[in-house]
Formats: structure tokens, sequence, C-alpha cells
């Protein structure tokens, strides 16, 4: 307890009833919320209401966000920020993890190891990609913050939608792929997850199997974490190099295919930041 009042949690998340369940073997009392019951009140000291109740230090929040509510969801943890509640996003993570383009530009400046690669808005973008990206690629769609395709190409003549993308609010990531296995990992506080991917990789269901990381994978995980500035996140690795990062880690999936009580650590993180 916090201040010798009770702790309560509240879930921000659509469709996330199983993962609220498994919370609540957690938490004292657990609530599942959407973005649409939030208001926040500006002023010298912004408060923030979900529903009637107002949040404070009492308050433990998981928010699992919309990629397309990016930008509300950057306002509502900046204020978060001054409200003493315990919450699992900041907002520079967010916007650094969400914003994959930006992403990719703090990963190089830490020295993060990644694939190289490219994002492009317009077929023009790919003038001059011929010389500076190697094939095979990993070729992902972006539109209004949300992956809608993965496909991996042997040729550029297998682009496709270039001419479809609205340049406001779509762009393409194109990525070399690096030599070694894939991996999924969930990041929570310094621990790791991994879970080896195995079978057809560009599919959406691909094998997963729990695995131990390598010492120099646990580093490089551990050093994108840091450059983002996130306790928890999920982490894709192809051999030793970052291949994406993701503020809305599967959680079912994880504690599924590890075993592991996925659920009770991230609790115990937020409650951490509580005490």
């Amino acid at each position: 307890m916090r201040g010798n009042k009770m702790e309560k949690t509240l879930i921000l998340a659509n469709n996330f009833e199983s993962e609220t369940e498994d919370f609540k073997k957690h938490f004292e009392e657990v609530e599942k919320k959407s973005l649409a019951d939030v208001s926040i009140h500006s002023g010298k000291k912004p408060e923030v209401y979900i529903g009637d109740e107002e949040i404070g230090s009492e308050h433990i929040l998981y928010i699992n966000p919309r990629p397309e509510a990016f930008n509300y969801i950057r306002v509502l943890t900046e204020t978060l920020t001054q409200t003493q509640a315990s919450v699992n996003l900041n907002p520079s993570s967010i916007f650094i993890l969400m914003k994959k383009p930006y992403m990719i530009k703090v990963l190089e400046e830490k020295s993060i190891p990644a694939p190289k690669q490219a994002s492009i808005a317009t077929k023009r973008g790919l003038t001059g990609l011929e010389n500076d990206l190697e094939l095979p690629l990993v070729v992902k769609k972006y539109s209004n913050f949300k992956l809608e395709k993965t496909k991996r190409i042997e040729s550029f003549e297998e682009l496709e939608g270039l001419d479809d993308l609205d340049a406001e609010n779509d762009f393409m990531l194109l990525q070399e792929i690096p030599e070694g296995e894939f991996f999924d990992v969930l990041y929570i506080d310094g621990e790791k997850i991994s879970l080896k991917l195995e079978g057809e990789i560009w599919s959406d269901e691909p094998g997963r199997n729990y695995y131990s990381l390598s010492d120099t994978q646990k580093e490089v995980v551990d050093k994108a974490a840091k450059a983002v500035g996130t306790d928890i996140c999920r982490v894709s690795l192809k051999g030793e190099k970052v291949m994406d990062m993701d503020v809305r880690p599967d959680l079912e999936m994880f504690e599924k295919h590890s075993g592991k009580n996925v659920y009770g650590r991230i609790v115990e993180t937020l409650k951490g930041d509580s005490e």
C-alpha cells in the first residue's frame, strides 16, 4: 500500500480481457477501462480522471495503447507524470518506439546493433536504395503508426503499394536481414523472457519456443531498453541485431510460450515504482 491507501490498478486497453483476468491474480483491485473513459483537465496542476475517479498516488496504470491514439497517449502520459501514479509507459519512450523512423535514429545514435535500413514515404524515396541496401529485405508498411503488413522481398521489383502511400500518414520500412536466429524478447526491468521463432517466420503466427539468449544478445537488449528509456517493452532480434521494439508486448503470448510468470513480474515492477 502507498500512504495507507489501497492500491487500485486500472487497465487502459481494448480487447484485453484475458490479460486483465491474469492481472487480477496479482493486484488487490483491478478494473479495465477504455481511453474513452479518460479525461485530462489542464491547468496549473493538471489532473487526470478515468470516469469520475481522479488518478493519484494510490493508482497503478497499465496502458496498452492503440497506435492510432499516439498523440493522445503521449499527452496523457505527460500529464500522468505529475499525478504520482505508477505507469508502465513514459512519454519519451512512447515517442521513440511508436515513431519507427525516429526509433531507428535513436538506436543508431546510441550505437545499438541494428540492420541497415531505410524508410520511404513516396516512390521517389527508392532512388539510390538499390546501391545502399543489400537484398533480401524485410519490408514493413505502417499507417497511422500501426504495422499493416510485413513481407520478405528478393528484389525491388517485388515492392507493392508505393503509389498508394499517403505521405502524411504512411511509410515503408526496408531492413536488411542479418545472420542468425529470430527472437522475441519481453524486457521487464532488466529481466529478459526470450522466445525463439521457428517455421514460417514471415507468417502471422510462427512457432515460438522458450530459449535463452546469449550474453551478447542480453547486453544488446539491455542497451536498447536503456536507450529508449523504458522498463517494459518487446524487443525483436535477428542474431545480435535489433529489428524492432514495441511498447505493446503480447503478454499472453509470452506467458503461454515461456511458462514464466509474466504478469507477476510486471506487477512487481509497477509496485516497485509505487513504493
